[in-house]
């Protein structure tokens, strides 16, 4: 894909958010979200979570964080999956999984701190996942 493409993707999918939110500002449509920016915050997620840990790993490597390795995600369902199709659907269905549980506990009425902490937790012990798959098949 190529940086101008993730770019042209992150600037769609931020828009979209930005529009999502703006739909959501008084709550008078049919389907509106009360809790808008939390289920906007688990749209983008996937990403938001993988970089950050991917910054956090190359800092505590002492690397630059803006130099390039295979600790993302991708890569390291590549090690577990055996096409890139089933590494993409994987996460996609991961972050299917995180939207559903950002409207599943705006269901619940929660204080929106509590959302955006709850939707951190599940990406953060989600990009975890394969990590620990790895470690448990290398013992």
């Amino acid at each position: 894909m190529g940086d101008s493409g993730s770019l042209i993707i992150g600037l769609v999918i931020s828009s979209l958010v930005v529009k999502f939110n703006e739909f959501n500002i008084d709550n008078a449509a049919l389907y509106a979200v009360s809790a808008a920016p939390a289920v906007s915050f688990a749209v983008i997620i996937v990403p938001l979570i993988d970089t950050l840990r991917v910054m956090i790993i190359r800092i505590r490597n002492k690397k630059s964080p803006f130099e390039a390795d295979n600790n993302h995600i991708h890569h390291r369902l590549l090690l577990l999956a055996p096409s890139h199709l089933t590494v993409t659907m994987v996460i996609v269905a991961a972050n299917i999984f995180i939207i559903a549980f950002a409207y599943f506990i705006n269901r619940l009425v929660l204080n929106i701190n509590i959302q955006f902490f709850l939707i951190f937790l599940v990406g953060i012990i989600s990009s975890q996942i394969p990590a620990l798959i790895i470690k448990a098949k290398n013992l």
